[in-house]
């Protein structure tokens, strides 16, 4: 503050004191200046919601005049090192050092023994804020960009509304604040989002009978930059009854298989997946989902809610998962089966044309569809598709390479696996095409090389089912939501 008074007034900042005057000098111009900034806090009447395509949450804007700042001890009137100076505005006047020394001694009616911080320094705002557009104080949801806030409170006092509460709190970590300024928000789905605990909330009934509620986001340091959104739905409908909560039309149906693309450790079932199965008045996030089977598949819930299992390499494993609610209601158990569908390779190291490519299925599971075609810098010859139960080889030419074809619509979508040849091949960079087609099929990364007709697995995929027919289709993209690049 000292340094930044040096700026307007050389004669008064910049010499190691803080008066009075600069303070109160500080006060005002800090008052004006927020008066034009973004309040990062957005209201929305009507059905709740989290924002998404054109829908902007900067609708709040500080009133004209309407800014205070207030400070507690930026000038210690007990200080022990306090002096008069001489006032521009004709004012009474003191300053005290803008360090303090060792003793840090900066109010002398307390004793070091009392173990107070008299040197601590506050800063809070009290402001009216404008907020066009919101006509229904009946319902309403309340966001509060909360990114890289750490110490913060902020207190919101409503009118007097008969029967207004909270009806959710959620705290959205992980936005990537990157995003240009007017860039769209991606809009997280309402009781789906996943907090680190770090923001608060307290409500609180006034004697006038209206609602207080204060939010306090404490984000770790380390953490910066880190964005976090906050949303607070209120109504004053009755509270819903509490029912158990129920599988989504989109959940994989009970008997359902689970490919991976080879056995070991993966993630079978993200977050964005398994938020998506379950519904519930008290939101996804607050449920316990808890899925069990054999100790050999050796399930566990990442710190994500992403669920990993050590797949296994011949028959499937069979696991049971349910959700149960606060009060220990539950969804009722499906049961899935995880496993390796088959496993592809080729007797040749050397590119032939045709090309044969050999397919296994793996003990146990159904009868299979697959197309398959090469695939080289983008460009994919014509497909073969096969219905398999047993080994099969299948040809495949690759000299008239077309682009690669994927299908889009309300019916089905599909992006298709690629299987990487070794380097000693005589045409690098060539792969394998294939893509899987059939009911209750409802995952699959795989990102695969063939070497000699060795099958290894270089990097994780992670792919998802998108169509209303559970046609299973593969997307790329690394852990941490990076697409994969085709080399």
């Amino acid at each position: 503050m000292d340094e930044f008074m040096a700026e307007i007034d050389p004669n008064d900042g910049g010499d190691g004191w803080l008066s009075t005057d600069e303070r109160e000098l500080f006060r005002a111009l800090a008052s004006e200046c927020i008066e034009h900034t973004l309040t990062r806090i957005g209201i929305r009447d009507g059905d709740y919601h989290r924002g998404g395509e054109g829908v902007s949450w900067k609708n709040t804007s500080w009133e004209e005049d309407g800014v205070e700042i207030e400070e507690f001890n930026i000038t210690p009137p007990r200080h022990s090192k306090i002096k008069d100076c001489t006032s521009a505005f004709g004012n009474d006047c003191e300053e005290v050092p803008v360090v303090p020394d060792e003793n840090r001694d900066c109010d002398t009616a307390f004793s070091a023994s009392d173990g107070v911080d008299e040197c601590r320094v506050q800063l809070w705002l009290n402001s009216t804020m404008t907020i066009p557009g919101v006509v229904d104080g009946n319902q309403f949801t309340l966001v509060l960009n909360a990114s890289n806030m750490t110490r913060a409170s902020l207190e919101f006092n409503f009118p007097v509304t008969q029967d207004l509460r909270l009806d959710m709190w959620e705290e959205c970590e992980g936005r990537d604040v990157s995003f240009e300024e007017e860039s769209s928000i991606p809009a997280p789905i309402r009781g789906t989002c996943l907090g680190d605990g770090s923001s608060t909330h307290t409500l609180e009934v006034n004697s006038d009978g209206s609602l207080r509620f204060t939010v306090m986001p404490d984000a770790d340091f380390a953490d910066w930059p880190l964005g976090e959104d906050l949303f607070a739905d209120f109504t004053t409908q009755p509270i819903p009854v509490d029912d158990p909560p129920v599988w989504t039309d989109g959940a994989p149906i009970d008997g359902a298989w689970f490919p991976s693309p080879s056995g070991g450790e993966h993630i079978w079932a993200d977050w964005d997946e398994v938020s998506s199965w379950f519904s519930d008045e008290g939101g996804v996030s607050q449920l316990d989902i808890s899925c069990t089977g054999a100790p050999s598949l050796e399930l566990t819930e990442g710190a994500d809610r992403s669920w990993w299992a050590e797949i296994p390499r011949g028959a499937p494993g069979e696991v049971s998962c349910e959700a149960v609610d606060p009060a220990g209601q539950s969804s009722g158990e499906r049961t899935w089966n995880l496993g390796v569908p088959f496993s592809i390779s080729s007797s040749e190291t050397t590119l032939s044309d045709p090309h044969p490519i050999s397919i296994s299925p793996t003990s146990e599971w159904p009868e299979l569809e697959l197309e398959l075609g090469l695939n080289q810098d983008g460009q994919s010859s014509p497909s073969v598709t096969v219905t398999f139960t047993g080994e099969a080889v299948v040809e495949l030419r690759h000299r008239t390479p077309c682009p690669a074809r994927s299908t889009s619509g309300s019916e089905l979508r599909e992006t298709r696996m690629f299987t990487r040849w070794s380097t000693s091949m005589t045409s690098p960079g060539q792969g394998v095409l294939t893509s899987i087609d059939d009911d209750n099929r409802y995952r699959m990364g795989w990102v695969t090389v063939v070497d000699a007709g060795a099958v290894q697995r270089p990097r994780r995929g992670v792919s998802r089912i998108r169509d209303v027919h559970r046609r299973l289709a593969d997307r790329f993209g690394e852990l941490d939501g990076e697409h994969v690049v085709d080399p």
